[in-house]
């Protein structure tokens, strides 16, 4: 049986390419309508309420579904799996650790929009398939989890999915709704700074962590951030790659103990300033200042 989970992903890589802020809120403006609101509502969710696997799963999702064609989806409805059919205009809502799978995708043409609320951000995605072949499939990450207002929403509509109540549909949309106007008034009431947060936060980082042997792997999941995204961010405020600006880190640091620490080995030196091999810090030295180590101390 040919089947793929639809929005998947996790904290090292995510599915889709990540864009702009504006262009997810400009969607999700389309998907805030009385019209996207009047379809039926599916709620998913597990009856395992296991507190260590809380922590390490999303907190809700919601996906406002279209579909040229009905497609068939399998998941824990009203926490028994089992499959059912979807149709354009549908709502999902799930709780934390529920899942989806979409059953034959290349016999339909679907996709959707999705809020999914995770430990450490917010997720904004949205994407369109055609008979198993990917046409639109993008993200944003907000830069901080939801909280306040927006995080006690969040868990009220994860408690309220779980009532037996026959008549819970028009309580949950207008929650559903709610939800998707305060994550659209938070983040565009979010200072546009022109340094951005995440790309500092990555500087910082790098600033007082090189020495330690990290890498830009490293520091985007330190921060639960997109690789791709993040580099992408920080040579636009920076002008410079993540890896070129933790190289001039150690590369400054290196020049600063070869003119002050004359004891100092080259190994002790390397190891001083993050690189893991002495051979990979004199190219490296030799690369950005055209002569090697030794001869720069001579120098200085």
């Amino acid at each position: 049986m040919a089947e793929h989970t639809l929005f998947a992903g996790n904290a090292r890589h995510w599915s889709g390419k990540p864009v702009s802020k504006q262009e997810m809120l400009d969607l999700l403006r389309k998907f805030l309508t009385p019209e996207k609101m009047a379809g039926p509502v599916h709620y998913v969710y597990t009856i395992d309420r296991d507190e260590k696997r809380r922590k390490r799963m999303y907190l809700l999702r919601l996906c406002w579904f279209i579909a040229e064609t009905p497609f068939r989806c399998a998941a824990s409805f009203d926490g028994v799996h089992g499959e059912r059919e979807f149709h354009g205009g549908e709502i999902f809502a799930g709780g934390y650790n529920s899942v989806n799978t979409m059953i034959h995708p290349e016999r339909a043409v679907y996709g959707g929009f999705t809020l999914v609320f995770h430990l450490h951000h917010v997720r904004l995605h949205y994407c369109f398939f055609r008979y198993g072949k990917e046409e639109t499939n993008c993200f944003y990450h907000t830069l901080k989890p939801a909280d306040g207002v927006l995080l006690q929403m969040v868990k009220a509509l994860d408690m309220l999915i779980r009532e037996p109540s026959p008549d819970k549909d028009e309580r949950v949309k207008l929650l559903i709704e709610a939800i998707g106007k305060q994550v659209l008034a938070e983040q565009e009431n979010e200072a546009d700074e022109v340094s951005d947060t995440i790309a500092r936060r990555i500087k910082i980082l790098m600033d007082h962590n090189f020495h330690c042997g990290i890498d830009c792997s490293l520091v985007c999941e330190a921060l639960h951030v997109n690789r791709s995204y993040a580099s992408k961010l920080f040579h636009e405020s920076y002008h410079v790659t993540m890896t070129e600006y933790l190289q001039s880190l150690r590369i400054h640091a290196v020049k600063q103990l070869l003119k002050n620490e004359q004891k100092l080995t080259l190994e002790e030196i390397s190891t001083a300033c993050g690189f893991t091999r002495p051979g990979y810090m004199i190219r490296l030295f030799r690369k950005h200042t055209g002569m090697t180590p030794g001869e720069f101390r001579k120098r200085n």
